[in-house]
């Protein structure tokens, strides 16, 4: 008896989208055929999936399909899957399984991802009836032979495209079908996460299945307006303070020697000694989760202990407004040393951390309490409370992001335990 081909769609960029019967399709799999074996490997590892795989393409669908074919008549089951999305529609896989069709081989289906359905959802175009053209060919000849007949067609029509290839093509779309509605939609699934300088952010010991974006480059001058001083979200708040020392300034000193970006500043609402950011801002501009630039006043960013609007929103801070106030340089320079100077003797700067742990509970510190439960110095594989500041948990070689998260459960445990206060991690950790 003849074995079955399963047609396993995957996520097309978040795997929090594969299914469980997916998963437990792979597992049951006598064998996987693959797009990209180091593509599927990844998507295999991070599930704990152990099965042999191999190479299913259009370069080699000829040869590799009768031997999958041989296997399936033999009695093994296989699954099939893609890259990214479901096999079979605009992919190699049809010619599989058409092969399976004509030989008697059972084929089954198991639902998922399709990165053409969920374009179609969110472009904004009728959906009651659609065309999927997939890929156009590459020839300039045969492209435009392929699109004269769709001249007059009224239904949506879906087609794939390379990124690289994408002006060409619309312009292509343009000179043969005429003006009308289109929508671009791409990495429909694809997780990102914004990042600035990362200094209070602890990453999964297994990364993030998505696309960090950088924020650090987003670079340029602080412009002065009076008393107020705009400054890019990528810019280090050590250098907006300086620029309110060199304008003569006060009011940003608090802030000196925070290690982050201006917008990290505005989207934990940084503060010590005293002074929060929620104390000198005035207005942010950012860029709305729906594309939309917008700006917004300090009252409408629900300023919090270490908190913003930014947390829930989606919105990508671009630049923030502070409000100074003059003062003298010689006194605004000596504070922000001495703070710098309070930083040096009470924080392990000298060892790699993420930067103040826990956050401060109403009534107490952090640091105290731990200190007051014996725990200066408590380890957990490579991650240690700081011999010099309880308030901080250090990497002393090694520590993976599960041994931090160990030691600061342990942490929480006792403090819990022997004072009645729950600390709260101040560290932002992501898992993905």
């Amino acid at each position: 008896m003849s074995g079955t081909l399963y047609l396993v769609a995957t996520p097309i960029g978040n795997l929090g989208d594969f299914s469980p019967r997916a998963l437990e399709t792979l597992e049951a799999a006598d064998f996987i055929a693959a797009e990209d074996t180091r593509v599927s490997l990844k998507l295999l590892n991070h599930f704990g999936v152990k099965k042999p795989l191999v190479s299913y393409h259009q370069h080699n669908q000829a040869s590799a399909g009768q031997t999958i074919l041989s296997r399936l008549l033999a009695g093994e089951s296989c699954a099939l899957v893609t890259d990214a999305g479901t096999p079979a529609v605009s992919d190699p896989g049809e010619d599989l399984v058409r092969l399976c069709a004509q030989n008697g081989v059972a084929v089954q289906a198991i639902p998922g991802c399709c990165a053409l359905v969920s374009a179609l959802a969110v472009s904004g175009l009728p959906t009651g009836r659609f065309a999927f053209e997939g890929f156009l060919p590459v020839n300039k000849k045969e492209r435009r032979a392929r699109l004269q007949p769709l001249r007059t067609e009224e239904r949506t029509m879906i087609f794939y495209e390379a990124p690289h290839k994408l002006v060409n093509t619309l312009e292509d779309l343009l000179e043969a079908l005429g003006d009308r509605p289109a929508a671009l939609c791409r990495e429909l699934a694809v997780p990102c996460y914004l990042l600035g300088n990362g200094s209070n952010i602890l990453f999964g010991d297994k990364g993030y299945a998505g696309a960090v974006i950088n924020l650090t480059g987003m670079k340029g001058e602080v412009r002065r307006k009076g008393d107020t001083l705009t400054a890019p979200a990528g810019m280090p708040l050590n250098a907006l303070c300086m620029a309110a020392l060199h304008a003569g300034l006060t009011g940003l000193e608090f802030a000196y020697g925070i290690p982050g970006t201006v917008g990290g500043a505005v989207y934990m609402n940084a503060g010590a000694y005293g002074g929060e950011m929620k104390d000198v801002l005035l207005s942010v501009r950012y860029l709305t989760a729906e594309g939309q630039i917008e700006e917004a006043p300090a009252a409408a960013l629900d300023l919090g202990y270490r908190h913003s609007i930014f947390e829930s929103n989606g919105g990508c801070i671009l630049s923030a407004a502070v409000g100074l106030a003059p003062g003298d340089p010689g006194a605004i320079a000596a504070r922000m040393n001495d703070l710098m100077g309070r930083r040096r003797d009470k924080q392990p700067l000298d060892k790699p951390s993420a930067g103040s742990t826990f956050k401060r509970p109403v009534g107490a510190f952090a640091g105290a309490l731990i200190e007051q439960c014996g725990l200066r110095g408590h380890r957990h594989g490579g991650a240690a409370i700081s011999e010099k500041h309880c308030g901080f948990v250090v990497n002393l070689g090694g520590a993976t992001c599960a041994d931090v998260l160990a030691l600061c459960a342990e942490v929480q445990k006792i403090v819990k335990d022997q004072t009645g206060f729950a600390l709260e991690k101040e560290i932002r950790v992501v898992e993905l």
